[in-house]
């Protein structure tokens, strides 16, 4: 298991999406993705450059300086209060680690601490079932359907505070702020 310290969110680069365009390229992400085409260097150059820092923000998950997935919050409505999380470990030797749950904590406290959102929501795979039961265990809940093959979740700043505090504890954290 990881230390919470050890997990570092820093805002993607163009040089690093290439690195996620790669992960995300991978059948052990794309299986669960909406879009399951390939994706080429220059899709990915086009959607990086596409990005806006009002409503999205993208950002490298590494460990130790290393690159080990991708973590955001796009479609940010600050007047609705709520944005879109999602997230992936493109490396597989760090799923099961802990990196998952650090970098969405670091995230959703910045939804929810920074940016003063009401609600994250997130769109998951039908078929994949340990993203909802680690969606659920952050304090999301199904609200409904998105696009075909796709559950939207949502979680409330309330319902993650209350999470968070007994993810402290799972995740042998004492210092873990709430």
């Amino acid at each position: 298991m990881l230390k919470q310290t050890e997990i570092q969110l820093s805002p993607l680069t163009a040089e690093q999406a290439q690195v996620v365009r790669k992960w995300r390229n991978s059948e052990h992400i794309r299986q669960f993705m909406d879009f399951k085409g390939h994706i080429t260097e220059e899709d990915q150059l086009r959607w990086f450059k596409s990005l806006k820092p009002d409503t999205d923000r993208y950002y490298f998950i590494l460990h130790q300086g290393e690159g080990i997935g991708l973590i955001h919050l796009n479609k940010i409505d600050k007047l609705n209060g709520d944005a879109y999380a999602g997230l992936f470990i493109g490396k597989k030797e760090y799923h099961g680690t802990g990196a998952a749950y650090f970098a969405s904590i670091k995230l959703l406290d910045e939804a929810f601490q920074e940016l003063n959102l009401e609600r994250v929501y997130a769109k998951v795979s039908e078929r994949n079932l340990e993203a909802q039961a680690y969606n659920k265990s952050l304090g999301f809940e199904k609200v409904g359907s998105e696009t075909s093959g796709f559950i939207k979740m949502a979680v409330t700043k309330e319902q993650y505070d209350q999470k968070k505090a007994g993810l402290a504890k799972v995740l042998g954290l004492e210092d873990l702020p709430t």
